[in-house]
């Protein structure tokens, strides 16, 4: 039940190319798919997510899998948050 906590921490620490805040509003859910780890018997969803670069005219979607966990990296074309 953590999963969408740790969705937003995550979206919380990427920022633009040049460092550069980013907006993110959760568009819902799509894409069932089998995992042990669902809450629903086997099943999940990846969540979708627009995600605006402050200052760029548009935007795009990331689907994020708040059911598993591991390694994370910054999509292509956004960095990671410097740490504090």
């Amino acid at each position: 039940m953590d999963g969408p906590r740790r969705e937003r921490m995550y979206l919380n620490a990427i920022r633009g190319p040049k460092g550069e805040p980013v907006e993110y509003e959760r568009r819902g859910s799509c894409c069932p798919f089998e995992t042990p780890n669902g809450l629903v018997g086997r099943g999940g969803l990846l969540d979708v997510f627009d995600l605006k670069i402050e200052g760029s005219a548009g935007s795009i979607q990331l689907y994020l899998n708040m059911y598993e966990s591991g390694s994370l990296v910054a999509p292509a074309g956004f960095t990671p948050r410097a740490r504090r």
